[in-house]
């Protein structure tokens, strides 16, 4: 399988390179908004960076970005589209195009809430949920029993609330002073 790499942050096209930062920044001074990025937890933001950066480089694969291109440009329908036929002839799984694609959404809704629109969320009029097959956990999350039995098999413990699990207190030591 051929492997991407994503774009670095200090290629983007400077609209989108800015917008990331501002997002990421705190506040100057108390005029000042707190970035909306501010607080995703550090893996989530490198997944957000990381999908970025593969769009910007397939754009940069295909002759197609700019670096004073706005933000967004390209990622009509049409371009969006390419992108996942790209990753599919590269051999990415549908998860991982779900994924790609979820966090590609997720950051334009922080880099550019006002003109983004929420398109590749429903790319092609249907949901990327409902698009792409994603691989289920392997159990039902609703049963508590089977969840219970699923992490028991999965850790090699009893888990809390098992039948099988013994709970005790450890038994106080007794010092002289």
């Amino acid at each position: 399988m051929d492997r991407m790499k994503p774009l670095p942050i200090e290629q983007w096209p400077h609209a989108a390179r800015d917008a990331w930062h501002k997002a990421t920044s705190e506040a100057a001074d108390i005029f000042d908004d707190e970035g909306a990025a501010l607080a995703l937890r550090p893996h989530t933001r490198h997944n957000y960076e990381q999908a970025a950066g593969i769009w910007f480089r397939f754009r940069l694969d295909q002759g197609l970005l700019r670096v004073d291109e706005p933000i967004g440009e390209g990622m009509d329908r049409e371009g969006v589209n390419a992108l996942v036929r790209h990753l599919r002839l590269l051999g990415r799984e549908d998860s991982t195009i779900w994924n790609r694609l979820m966090c590609l959404h997720s950051l334009m809704r922080i880099i550019d809430p006002i003109g983004y629109d929420g398109h590749i969320f429903h790319l092609n009029g249907i949901s990327i949920n409902e698009q792409f097959q994603r691989e289920p956990k392997g159990f039902d999350m609703h049963d508590t029993a089977v969840v219970l039995e699923h992490v028991e098999h999965q850790f090699g413990w009893p888990a809390a609330g098992s039948m099988d699990a013994e709970f005790s207190l450890p038994r106080p030591t007794l010092r002289n002073p």
